[in-house]
């Protein structure tokens, strides 16, 4: 019994240590010529935003669409960068 209650506790704790941690925003970096490189890899993307949990995060999405239109960008980049951006868990976005 107790060598099950080790195997279920070494399964859960990474499923409650996402529900702990904080949440990033992600878009892709820009290029020069004003065009979001979505094929980059994870560690050059820009956080734009972190969050207490996903709820939030994904309210940062709506926000960004804001912050993108200030930009002036063509509304078919924003777009890209706005679908492309991703909501993630703090502990699995790598650190420069």
């Amino acid at each position: 019994m107790k060598r099950w209650l080790t195997v279920a506790a070494l399964i859960a704790s990474p499923l409650v240590a996402h529900a702990e941690c904080g949440w990033v925003l992600l878009a892709p970096p820009m290029r020069a010529d004003q065009t979001f490189d979505t094929s980059a890899p994870l560690i050059d993307w820009v956080q734009e935003g972190a969050y207490d949990n996903a709820t939030a995060c994904s309210n940062g999405q709506i926000a960004l669409s804001e912050r993108l239109k200030i930009l002036k960008l063509p509304q078919d980049t924003q777009l890209v960068a706005l679908y492309r951006s991703r909501c993630l868990p703090a502990s699995v976005v790598p650190i420069r």
